[in-house]
C-alpha cells in the first residue's frame, strides 16, 4: 500500500497532538459523529502529581489535569521526547522525601545543607561525611507489613557535591540482614555512574543542573520483615570509614510496585497518587485497521518481577476490542483481538532503544479478525479469532487500559487507522 493520508485517521492521540493543539488527541475531518470532549480524572492532591518540562525541571502538576511531560532520551542534556504521562496508582512510602532534617536517623554525625539545591519544585539537601575515622549518613526505617512481598520501586535524585565522591544506598531487610539494593553511586565530570551489587537500577533520568533521578528495582522482599534505606554520601557501600565527600540528594521514592513511577512528594505521611483515567469517544465501528504507537522506553521495560500487563491503548472495551499491551513476565508486546467468545494474540520481544515503535494490523474483524504485529524487525505470523468482533461493548478509546495498568509512561504518538499499513507506512503518516 501507499503511504496512509489524513483522510485514512481514524484517531490519533499523544505528545504530537498535545504539543500542537493544546489538547491530547485530533481525529479525521471526515468523521462528524464523535463527540469533541475526552474524559480525564485523576482524584489526587494537588502536590502528588510530578512531570519534567521542556527545560528538564520537575514541575508539579495541577490536581485532575493531564501531564504532557518531556524526556532527554540521549543524556546530552537537550529535551527531545515529549509524551502524555499516563500512570497507575503509587504511593511513595517514604517520609520526608526531600529533608533530611527531620523522619530520617543520623548514622554518626553526617553535615547536611537544607534545600542546598532545587530543579524546579524538587529540593535537594547537600548530606556529607566530615569524618575521617567513620562512615556517616542518613538513614530511614519501615517496620514489618509495610513494605510488600516482591520487588520493589525505589529512586532518588542526586547531582555531584562540592567535594566529589562515591555515595552508597543500601535497601537492607533488617529481619533478614539481606540487602534488597546495592549501589556505588559515582560522578566523572558531573556525569552519575552506579554499580549495582543487589538489586538493579532498570532507569536514569537526566535533569537540569546536572541532576540526574535513578530507578533500581529490589531483589524479592518479604511483608512480614522489616526494612531500612542507608544513605552514605561518601566511602560508597564499602562504608570506607576514611572517606570524606558530599552529595546532593532528594525526592527519595519507595513504592510497593516492581518499578519505580513519577515523583510523589512527601512530608508526614506517605502520600498516593491517584490513577490517570483517560478515554476518548470515537464514532467509528469494528473495521480493519491499523494501529501504531510510539512511546518513550518506560522503566517496565527493564524491570524483573511481575509488572501488572501496562496497556498501550485499548480500543472498544474488554470482552470485544482490541489491545496492545505489555506482558506481565515476559517484557514482550502483545496485540490482542478479543473477539467476545474466541481471542487472537501475537506476541513479540521488546527491541533496544530509546523510544519504541509499534504496529499491529487488526483484519476482518468483522468476519472473524486476525492480528499480527510488528515492533521493528517485520510483522511475525498471524492469529485469527473464528468469532468476529460485532460491535464494541462501549465506544471509547482508551491510552492505558482503565480496568489494569496504565501505561506508565511517555505516548509520544499513538494512530488508528482504516486499513492495513506496515511500520514504516504508519510512521510516515502526515504530521496533524
Amino acid at each position: 500500500m501507499s503511504n496512509p493520508t489524513a483522510d485514512d485517521v481514524l484517531f490519533r492521540a499523544g505528545g504530537v497532538s498535545l504539543q500542537k493543539y493544546g489538547r491530547p488527541w485530533t481525529r479525521a475531518a471526515y468523521d462528524r459523529t464523535e463527540a469533541d470532549a475526552y474524559t480525564f480524572t485523576r482524584a489526587d492532591a494537588a502536590t502528588c502529581a510530578t512531570f519534567v518540562d521542556s527545560d528538564l525541571t520537575l514541575r508539579t502538576a495541577a490536581a485532575g489535569k493531564l501531564r504532557g511531560s518531556w524526556a532527554d532520551s540521549n543524556a546530552d542534556g537537550t529535551a527531545d521526547v515529549f509524551g502524555l504521562l499516563l500512570e497507575s496508582s503509587r504511593t511513595n512510602l517514604c517520609l520526608q522525601s526531600e529533608d533530611f532534617g527531620t523522619t530520617w536517623a543520623a548514622i554518626g554525625t553526617p553535615t547536611r545543607s537544607s534545600s542546598a539545591a532545587t530543579c524546579g519544585s524538587l529540593s535537594l539537601d547537600l548530606i556529607g561525611d566530615d569524618s575521617g575515622a567513620v562512615a556517616e549518613g542518613y538513614r530511614q526505617t519501615w517496620v514489618t507489613g509495610v513494605v510488600a512481598t516482591g520487588v520493589n520501586g525505589f529512586s532518588v535524585f542526586v547531582a555531584a557535591g562540592t567535594t566529589v565522591a562515591t555515595c552508597g544506598m543500601v535497601f537492607n531487610d533488617t529481619t533478614a540482614s539481606a540487602n534488597k539494593v546495592t549501589a556505588d553511586i559515582g560522578f566523572s565530570a558531573g556525569v552519575v555512574t552506579v554499580t549495582c551489587t543487589s538489586g538493579s537500577c532498570v532507569k536514569i533520568d537526566r535533569l537540569a543542573g546536572g541532576v540526574y533521578r535513578l530507578h533500581f528495582q529490589t531483589a524479592t522482599c518479604l511483608a512480614a520483615n522489616a526494612h531500612r534505606l542507608d544513605i552514605y554520601p561518601a566511602g560508597g557501600v564499602a562504608f570506607t570509614a576514611a572517606a570524606v565527600g558530599n552529595i546532593y540528594v532528594g525526592g527519595v521514592q519507595l513504592e510497593n510496585a516492581p518499578y519505580p513511577s513519577s515523583y510523589i512528594k512527601t512530608t508526614t505521611v506517605a502520600v498516593t497518587r491517584a490513577a490517570d483515567a483517560l478515554s476518548f469517544p470515537i464514532g467509528f465501528a469494528p473495521q480493519d485497521m491499523t494501529v501504531y504507537a510510539k512511546v518513550a522506553r518506560p522503566a517496565w521495560a527493564d524491570a524483573s518481577g511481575t509488572i501488572g500487563a501496562p496497556a498501550l491503548v485499548d480500543i472498544g472495551g474488554a470482552g470485544n476490542g482490541l489491545v496492545l499491551y505489555g506482558d506481565t513476565a515476559t517484557r514482550a508486546i502483545i496485540a490482542y483481538l478479543d473477539s467476545a467468545t474466541t481471542d487472537a494474540s501475537v506476541t513479540q520481544a521488546l527491541p533496544a532503544g530509546t523510544t519504541l515503535s509499534l504496529c499491529a494490523q487488526f483484519v476482518s474483524v468483522t468476519t472473524g479478525g486476525t492480528v499480527r504485529l510488528d515492533v521493528g524487525s517485520g510483522f511475525g505470523s498471524a492469529s485469527s479469532a473464528a468469532t468476529a468482533v460485532t460491535a464494541w461493548t462501549s465506544l471509547t478509546i482508551k491510552p492505558g487500559n482503565s480496568t489494569g495498568e496504565a501505561l506508565n509512561g511517555l505516548l509520544l504518538d499513538l494512530i488508528v487507522l482504516r486499513g492495513s499499513y506496515t511500520l514504516a507506512e504508519c510512521q510516515a503518516t502526515p504530521t496533524p
